[in-house]
């Protein structure tokens, strides 16, 4: 059966010996994040309503394999209403998300609780996104906490193992709603391995884009992203995921701490340390857009530190919503363009410009 899974063997980074001190490196760069939601230090422009409805859609209790149109009918999912948190089932969910309005989808990192990935999507959608058209903020719950006694390689390799299944039921959902609902996936770490598995899914399944005069509004935004370097190019892992999306972007940070030790656990290069290589074919990049954020974040890993940064939070902001409704991707290239030529503090990598 198509959508029946099997864990892939060989196609993850081959494991080193870990080293303990790189797991500790690891751990501190996750610690520190706030314990409510934070005030964004700076001015965001825009009167539209933002984030205007709230769903947790919880793939916890998912296997690492399995059946993807069975697996959404166990997904737990809650909608915020005025009472509080109100639970549904999967087709009333469908049935509720069908309209223009855009769906953005949060996916959290590892050793992300329930709590800690709820107050990084209130961060994202309530506070990076005030002032926006209106979305629906939808955080995407995997099971990636922390388990104690279990070493760090077999945690991270068991988030990897879990990520095919997670990106089959998004797959399935991003086909189940409207083609007039224009989707936005958002990733962080980990998460990242999910968004880039669900569009290649979607290309390689025969359920995403096969008729241009016929297709959704489509974005995704890698942040610090725990994926293979080259594995968005042809050839790569997720060679089909640029062929799913309108725009994309990806940002990286050469002095990511987290990184840094997860590259001494694992053997390869991670796209969120070093960015993309130059493309094979210029077109390739057309749809890309990708920025160093070192000088804006500095050596964090957490989520926050990019919700918080008055230079990368704009950039961000046009992935949340509908970028032609919100009249924004023209001013996401000319941020660009002005942070190439006249701040240093985040380096946007558009045209030939790429880091080697």
């Amino acid at each position: 059966m198509q959508d029946q899974l099997r864990i892939s063997q060989g196609r993850r980074f081959i494991a080193r010996p870990v080293r303990f001190g790189a797991v500790v490196a690891f751990w501190l760069s996750l610690v520190g994040s706030p314990a409510t939601a934070t005030e964004i230090p700076y001015a965001l422009q825009g009167s539209g309503p933002g984030c205007i409805d709230d769903w947790i859609v919880s793939a916890h209790q998912l296997t690492c394999c399995g059946d993807a149109a069975e697996a959404v009918e166990q997904l737990q999912i809650w909608h915020r209403e005025p009472g509080g948190w109100v639970r549904y089932g999967y087709s009333a969910f469908i049935a509720a998300i069908a309209s223009d309005v855009p769906v953005t989808i949060y996916i959290h990192g590892i050793f992300a609780t329930v709590e800690s990935a709820t107050r990084e999507s209130d961060n994202l959608f309530r506070k990076v996104g005030a002032g926006l058209p209106p979305f629906r903020g939808i955080v995407w719950l995997w099971p990636s906490d922390y388990q104690f006694g279990v070493s760090f390689r077999d945690q991270v390799d068991r988030a990897l193992a879990h990520g095919q299944l997670q990106a089959a039921c998004l797959a399935t959902i991003i086909r189940s709603v409207e083609l007039s609902t224009p989707v936005n996936l958002v990733g962080h770490s980990l998460g990242c391995d999910i968004v880039g598995a669900t569009l290649h899914r979607l290309a390689t399944a025969g359920i995403g884009v096969t008729d241009c005069t016929r297709r959704r509004m489509l974005q995704a935004l890698l942040l610090a992203p725990t994926i293979e370097r080259c594995s968005l190019w042809p050839g790569g892992e997720f060679s089909g995921a640029l062929s799913q999306v309108d725009r994309l972007l990806v940002t990286y940070n050469p002095e990511d701490v987290a990184l840094l030790a997860y590259e001494q656990i694992h053997q390869g290069a991670a796209l969120g340390l070093h960015g993309l290589p130059p493309p094979t074919q210029p077109e390739q990049a057309l749809k890309l857009l990708q920025i160093n954020a070192h000088p804006a974040v500095g050596v964090r890993h957490t989520p926050y530190v990019y919700f918080e940064s008055p230079l990368v939070a704009p950039l961000l902001r046009s992935f949340l919503s509908d970028p032609i409704v919100a009249d924004v991707r023209p001013a996401v290239r000319r941020s660009a363009d002005r942070t190439c030529t006249s701040s240093p503090a985040v380096i946007a990598v558009v045209g030939s410009d790429w880091p080697r």
